[in-house]
């Protein structure tokens, strides 16, 4: 790789980003873990500040783009103006809802980025006619098409096409990558999400529940309309040393908090045990997202918090696309196998319809 890399996974209250150098064989700082033994050593993965906003109340394809606006644009199009090498580089950008990929891949081009490509599942729609999209393979075992990008099969039986966002996905071939064995992964966000996979990275089911945030604010709904009570909707908390002390509270909003986490510390435990059981892998457990520190960093269960999994999962499905077996078997002269990259990323997004 001879320019740098610009790693962006878009999600519905985060935005992580990173910029991975040249021939970079250093320790992977997005791989460093918040808690538990160091990571393994990994490329020069420098990542800087998330970027904070909130789309988890947004529903559909066209709210969602309502409420994402240009900001987000613009604040990433500076960054990467300022993070290219000598202004050159690629930008693989992937989202939790590819409606969101895609519009800040279109504001990126017009505020003057190039070399944009994208981390799709393979089931999104529209897909096929969309040359600057790099599929993610869904489909258990041999259901799916292997693509120049295989990240595993993953996805099994009964989950659709699509049914998985890019950013579980990625988090899900960061993990099973990394550590080469049946792991589980705890997205803590607007969801938490569990993802079991197999050593091969091959999903073989998941579990969901509503974040912290959601649980706060359903509490606090559910108990003016069921009890007629007064529950103060409650903020997030913004650490773990902002929680409230021991394990009950006169305090009515102490309580309420109090209660979501140990749901959802109890929901994480008791689900990752039952997938064990149920599937026999009885795996490593990683947690990532922007919550994972807060609720789980001193849960035994947890293994490692890695903030930055999706993108150490994206830079391993690049590391897959240019080491795919065809074009390592093939009698390319390297110009031509430049120029075949370059057809498969994608040299740009034009500009089309709206999503």
């Amino acid at each position: 790789m001879d320019d740098c890399l610009l790693l962006v996974l878009i999600g519905r209250t985060h935005t992580r980003r990173a910029r991975v150098m040249p021939g970079g064989t250093g320790p992977s700082a997005g791989g460093t873990p918040t808690s538990g033994p160091s990571a393994q050593a990994g490329p020069d993965l420098q990542p800087a500040p998330a970027l904070a906003h909130d789309l988890s109340q947004a529903g559909s394809p066209a709210e969602l783009a309502a409420r994402l606006g240009p900001g987000l644009a613009i604040e990433l199009a500076a960054w990467i103006k300022t993070a290219l090498v000598n202004g050159r580089g690629r930008v693989l950008l992937a989202a939790s809802d590819d409606v969101l990929g895609q519009r800040v891949a279109r504001q990126l081009t017009a505020l003057g980025i190039e070399h944009i490509s994208r981390l799709v599942p393979s089931g999104t729609p529209g897909l096929s006619g969309d040359v600057h999209a790099i599929p993610l393979v869904v489909g258990g075992g041999q259901d799916g098409p292997a693509g120049p990008l295989d990240a595993g099969h993953m996805g099994a039986g009964h989950v659709g096409a699509g049914a998985v966002g890019a950013d579980r996905l990625l988090a899900a071939l960061g993990a099973s990558a990394r550590l080469g064995q049946a792991v589980a992964v705890v997205d803590a966000g607007a969801l938490v999400t569990i993802d079991l996979c197999d050593r091969h990275g091959v999903l073989a089911g998941s579990a969901l529940a509503p974040g912290l945030g959601a649980m706060l604010e359903a509490t606090h709904n559910a108990a003016a309309r069921s009890l007629g009570t007064q529950v103060p909707l409650v903020a997030r908390p913004p650490a773990a040393a902002a929680l409230p002390t021991g394990n009950m509270s006169l305090d009515v909003a102490d309580a309420a908090v109090l209660g979501a986490v140990h749901a959802l510390r109890g929901f994480v435990r008791y689900q990752v045990e039952l997938m064990a059981e149920a599937s026999g892998l009885y795996p490593r457990v990683l947690a990532t997202g922007p919550d994972a520190a807060l609720l789980l960093e001193h849960d035994e269960l947890i293994e490692h918090v890695v903030p930055d999994l999706g993108l150490i999962g994206m830079l391993e499905a690049w590391r897959r696309l240019n080491t795919d077996d065809d074009l390592a078997a093939s009698n390319l002269s390297p110009e031509e196998l430049e120029d075949e990259l370059d057809t498969r990323l994608g040299a740009g997004l034009t500009e089309d319809d709206d999503a």
